[in-house]
């Protein structure tokens, strides 16, 4: 409760902010592929990695990782806990 009270959210919640950011730079930087990101920032089930991105961003890792390749930066993206 310490922690929801400092920082507006509960640990898991920022922990999972903390992971989702981590695994965002991981795609644009384009040197690993979607599973070796989920692994990397701490997701041990690929779909629960997907659900979580996708629930930040808007749109799947798969996606992110193609429009990145594309324009290399997702302009419509939101960062993680920003309305």
């Amino acid at each position: 409760q310490h922690f929801r009270k400092v920082t507006g959210r509960s640990f898991s919640v920022y922990l999972n902010e903390v992971r989702i950011r981590e695994a965002q730079k991981l795609i644009v930087a384009g040197q690993r592929n979607i599973t070796e990101v989920a692994l990397d920032t701490g997701y041990n089930s690929l779909d629960h990695f997907i659900r979580q991105f996708k629930a930040v961003y808007g749109i799947t890792p798969k996606q992110y990782q193609q429009n990145c390749s594309s324009s290399h930066v997702h302009a419509g993206a939101r960062e993680p806990g920003k309305a």
